[in-house]
């Protein structure tokens, strides 16, 4: 007899990301979560870790956000397991600024995501011309599955601070994500 698992939907919305890496270190990790539904509600937040010019420290580590209780949802329970989160006793996590989003979205042919925060902080993502979509279901812990379909970008620009970080990509997120995607749709759920 066939086991039905029901699952509790945590968080719903597409991401944007780019992991640009040198001299096999990442050395800048961001990604946009355009959030539809979560229980802290809805918004736009972006994580964003950038070593600039690859010279050693962190020019950039914050989560941004027009939803601040939001993406602090999110950092400490639905993405705990990243740098943002920090280590209990050893980093402390990111710290949350507000900032305004805009978006252009004219899929297939290119998508902008661009952020300016009240720190002063600007961050643009482009990419262009978008590949076929892959869907993929995936167990981040022993809690949450991540499903979705991503596109990949032909081409990408990204501008931090009015600076294009140094860096190639070439190493995704996790092992089974290219470095540059951008989710068509990304649902995360727990067990109920």
């Amino acid at each position: 007899m066939a086991t039905i698992e029901y699952k509790k939907l945590v968080m719903a919305g597409p991401m944007r990301w780019i992991v640009l890496t040198a001299d096999g270190k990442a050395i800048t990790l961001a990604w946009f979560v355009k959030v539809r539904y979560t229980a802290q509600g809805c918004g736009t937040v972006l994580f964003a870790r950038s070593d600039l010019q690859g010279d050693g420290h962190d020019d950039v580590f914050a989560v941004f956000s027009d939803n601040l209780s939001m993406a602090k949802h999110l950092r400490d329970d639905i993405f705990s397991y990243t740098v943002f989160a920090g280590v209990p006793g050893q980093t402390p996590p990111a710290p949350i600024v507000e900032a305004t989003f805009a978006s252009q979205d004219d899929f297939p042919n290119a998508i902008v995501e661009s952020m300016r925060a009240v720190d002063g902080t600007t961050f643009t993502l482009s990419f262009q011309d978008f590949g076929p979509p892959t869907a993929y279901v995936r167990a981040v812990n022993e809690r949450l599955t991540e499903v979705g379909a991503f596109v990949v970008p032909a081409r990408f620009s990204v501008e931090i601070n009015g600076t294009v970080p140094v860096g190639r990509p070439e190493t995704g997120p996790l092992a089974e994500a290219p470095p540059l995607g951008a989710d068509l749709q990304n649902l995360w759920y727990e067990p109920r």
